[in-house]
């Protein structure tokens, strides 16, 4: 079915490029330059253009910043991060990385970020003990009373910490990148 210029002539197909942001180039394209009419007359009213679809860049032109990964990959890799905010509920922050560690072991895109995680969250757990430990043997001691309230709100803090670098590694892996943790001993070796 062919367009009507404003004289009311037949000027051929109309172009319509509406698959370009839906679902794809359909199955058989439209050809991207209108057929002039079959009579030698030229038109009074100059014919209206449509742009040209965007041009494709060929695969090998492109940068890759890190390799494909699938939506469960990604979804396994952010959660292995976020997996950390389960000790709200009062379960140990430790639990949601090591299972993720353990199941996805084998899969090369999520164990770095699982193992990272993992890694930092021990590593808390050991600052927590040592802290706890040592605010403890300061309280029991009248001179350690002094010590004792700084080293608490030193663990608090930590404790702030370990959820905000938590979310900061999380936004990391939805980008597809690997969080570098601060504080974090490396334990767990690849």
């Amino acid at each position: 079915m062919g367009s009507v210029d404003r004289l009311g002539e037949q000027v051929g197909p109309r172009l319509t490029y509406d698959w370009v942001m839906t679902e794809g180039p359909p199955a058989n394209p439209p050809d991207p330059q209108p057929q002039p009419p079959a009579t030698t007359e030229t038109p009074s009213v100059p014919v209206e253009s449509t742009p040209a679809p965007p041009a494709e860049v060929p695969p090998s032109s492109l940068q890759q910043t890190a390799p494909a990964r699938t939506g469960d990959q990604q979804m396994w890799q952010v959660l292995s991060h976020a997996s950390a905010f389960i000790q709200v509920v009062g379960i140990p922050s430790l639990v949601g990385p090591l299972v993720i560690w353990l199941m996805k072991r084998e899969d090369p895109a999520v164990e770095p970020h699982a193992r990272a995680a993992l890694n930092f969250q021990l590593s808390v757990l050991i600052y927590f003990i040592v802290g706890s430990i040592l605010a403890f043997l300061f309280a029991v001691t009248v001179v350690g009373l002094v010590v004792t309230i700084p080293l608490l709100i030193a663990l608090a803090v930590l404790f702030v910490l370990e959820l905000v670098f938590a979310l900061l590694a999380s936004l990391a892996a939805s980008r597809g990148e690997l969080y570098a943790y601060p504080l974090s001993l490396d334990l767990i070796k690849p």
